[in-house]
């Protein structure tokens, strides 16, 4: 019995002292959960009111727009009004001429000075002259010097006044033969005023330039590179079908007439021959 009582006594403690032990973590753990929710309640009511806060700090209303804010301040997340980046083009912010720096600027060749170049067993070249208002086109059989190419270049880009009025000259003659011929040719269905250009005997030399065009010019290789010899050929308005040409050697202008292809080194047939009635040089 005693044992007993004891034994109860013993489990009766045992009980109380392990209720009191649940009791004690649950109140510690509802205290935790308490403190948590107390301190989340805490940082949101913080968060809500911040905005209160700062409109109260400025003088305004919540929800009242600050007039002192700069309207065009981005915010920094980059959410408001992102305007989108334009590629890039490589161009220069500047509409100046001068090139970039490492560009290389290169001015044009000389127009007034031969150039020459080599294809199909001839030579090319091309020069502009002012006393012809033409640019000239060379040919030139490919034995012929580069340096005796451009003693004829010269020839033509200084050409004396009395070779130019020569070769006006030549042109009114030839122009005058050729009307005579259609006029022979056509008898009486020849129109004299239907003739173009409208050349008479009085008309000045001078005004032939307008009417021919020497734009080409042949040069075959020299017996004596000391003497400069060349011809010059292109269209004329009388006729169109032949064109006109002139052979000049020293600035002197030995053949001038219907387009021959005439050499300056082989003149017997148009100086002395039966060519010589078709030749209009002085």
């Amino acid at each position: 019995m005693h044992k007993t009582r004891i034994a109860a006594a013993l489990l009766a403690a045992l009980c109380l002292m392990t209720g009191c032990s649940g009791s004690q973590g649950s109140g510690q753990e509802t205290g935790s959960t308490e403190q948590t929710e107390t301190t989340e309640l805490t940082e949101d009511q913080t968060t809500a009111g911040s905005g209160d806060v700062t409109a109260e700090a400025d003088g305004r209303e919540d929800g009242e727009p600050d007039e002192d804010a700069d309207p065009d301040e981005v915010p920094e997340d980059g959410d408001a009004d992102d305007e989108p980046e334009l590629p890039d083009d490589g161009g220069d912010s500047d509409d100046g001429d001068e090139p970039a720096d490492g560009a290389l600027s290169t001015a044009p060749a000389d127009p007034t000075k031969l150039s020459v170049t080599e294809s199909n067993g001839y030579k090319d070249g091309f020069f502009y002259s002012e006393k012809l208002d033409e640019g000239v086109e060379v040919t030139a059989d490919k034995a012929v010097s580069d340096a005796y190419m451009k003693k004829c270049s010269e020839a033509v880009i200084n050409m004396p006044q009395t070779t130019l009025i020569a070769i006006w000259e030549g042109a009114k003659k030839t122009c005058l033969a050729f009307i005579e011929q259609e006029r022979a040719n056509l008898g009486d269905k020849f129109d004299e005023e239907r003739t173009s250009p409208d050349i008479k005997e009085d008309t000045p030399s001078k005004e032939m330039a307008q009417y021919i065009r020497l734009g080409g010019m042949m040069i075959e290789k020299p017996t004596d590179e000391n003497t400069v010899g060349f011809e010059l050929n292109g269209s004329c308005e009388w006729d169109l079908e032949h064109g006109f040409e002139v052979v000049i050697v020293n600035d002197r202008v030995i053949y001038a007439g219907t387009c021959e292809q005439y050499s300056p080194w082989d003149t017997e047939y148009y100086t002395r021959g039966d060519g010589k009635e078709q030749n209009y040089a002085q």
